[in-house]
């Protein structure tokens, strides 16, 4: 991979998701395949406002998820982008099971 790539933004994809169903998602991310190679991370977003504070409801779920996939074996930006096309396609036949109620 060429030494000049921003390798952080290169090879991680991040969501922000307002969940309304904080259980049903929890399920859901357990089923996302999450190893070395491609994997995730989950974090609750609080919203801050100058001069205000905290200004995100309690009942209010946000979450940052940031897919990412391990550059070891990558040696081309090709490579990298059919990685991460694989590990979106992954995601997508779980979330579409999840739907049809078939984990």
């Amino acid at each position: 991979m060429r030494s000049d790539v921003d390798v952080e933004n290169f090879l991680t994809a991040s969501l922000i998701l307002d969940i309304k169903d904080q259980a049903k998602f929890f399920h859901l991310l357990s089923r996302i395949p999450n190893d070395v190679e491609r994997h995730f991370r989950a974090s609750r977003v609080y919203v801050f406002v100058p001069g205000k504070g905290l200004d995100s409801d309690p009942n209010e779920f946000l979450f940052d998820v940031r897919l990412r996939i391990d550059p070891v074996d990558l040696t081309n930006e090709r490579t990298a982008r059919k990685a991460f096309n694989a590990y979106f396609d992954d995601i997508r036949k779980v979330i579409e099971r999840e739907i049809k109620g078939n984990p």
